[in-house]
């Protein structure tokens, strides 16, 4: 878990490198501090972006293959944003930064709860919260201590140390979880529906959950030819009329929730 708690600090080490360093940076590019400013924006810009990636990315390959990968592909954009000779590079390595840090943030809590509950899972969160606050304080505190001793550049470069360590660390000591198998889509299911629901002979939604008694083709052979023409129309229309009651509540519903807006947005505008 060392490996782990590392990585997550590394992440949020990397946001907030440049926040101390903003005069520095404006002098060095000969840019205002507030347009150095920009360093944090395009990170927090790319890091919301970058987790609609991940987040598909860790439920589809695992997550431990996206948290060690975020951590391995963090190191070169830290390096570059050290050795960035103008500020446009700069920003554009911030950006890459942005981009591989949701690689760990968007897995790392599912992964603390899938594999450390529910033995120390409570006890391993918080270590995952103080580990984020305390990589906060490095990007902030460290690089600024750094920078103010032998320059601005080492200051960021170093940090590029702590996620390569992190993943080494990961990739041994991390346990690979099994992927979890995608949810089957909602109207797959009526076939099996309609078919419990056939065999009370009631649309009731509630009767589902019984135990399914599907007429099966043996059975329907031993009645006579309206017998199953009136069994297999039991079964159609069953069927629909649980798929329309479901489709008409959910219509209903939202014709309600749309008239109680209009009738507070009409209260509102009378008063």
């Amino acid at each position: 878990m060392v490996g782990f708690l590392l990585g997550a600090g590394s992440m949020f080490a990397v946001t907030y490198s440049t926040q101390a360093i903003l005069p520095q940076l404006g002098r060095a590019f000969h840019v205002s501090p507030a347009h150095a400013g920009l360093t944090i924006s395009v990170v927090v810009f790319a890091l919301a972006c970058g987790a609609w990636i991940w987040g598909p990315f860790s439920d589809r390959y695992g997550r431990k293959r996206s948290i060690v990968l975020a951590s391995a592909l963090l190191v070169a954009p830290t390096v570059g944003a050290a050795l960035a000779p103008s500020f446009d590079v700069l920003l554009a390595f911030r950006t890459l930064q942005g981009l591989c840090i949701p690689g760990l943030l968007t897995a790392g809590v599912p992964y603390v709860a899938e594999a450390f509950a529910p033995g120390i899972g409570g006890r391993a969160m918080g270590y995952y919260v103080a580990s984020l606050v305390a990589g906060g304080l490095i990007g902030r505190v460290g690089v600024a201590l750094v920078a103010a001793g032998i320059g601005w550049r080492w200051g960021i470069g170093l940090l590029a140390i702590l996620p390569l360590s992190a993943a080494v660390l990961m990739q041994r000591s991390l346990v690979d979880l099994p992927i979890a198998t995608a949810q089957v889509g909602t109207f797959q299911g009526a076939p099996s529906a309609a078919s419990r629901t056939s065999s009370t002979g009631s649309s009731d939604p509630r009767s589902v959950s019984a135990p399914p008694r599907a007429v099966s083709s043996s059975s329907c052979g031993s009645l006579g030819p309206p017998a199953r023409r009136s069994a297999g129309s039991r079964t159609g229309l069953a069927g629909s009329g649980l798929v329309c009651r479901h489709s008409y509540s959910q219509r209903s519903d939202w014709r309600s929730r749309c008239l109680r807006a209009f009738r507070a947005s009409s209260w509102a505008s009378r008063s």
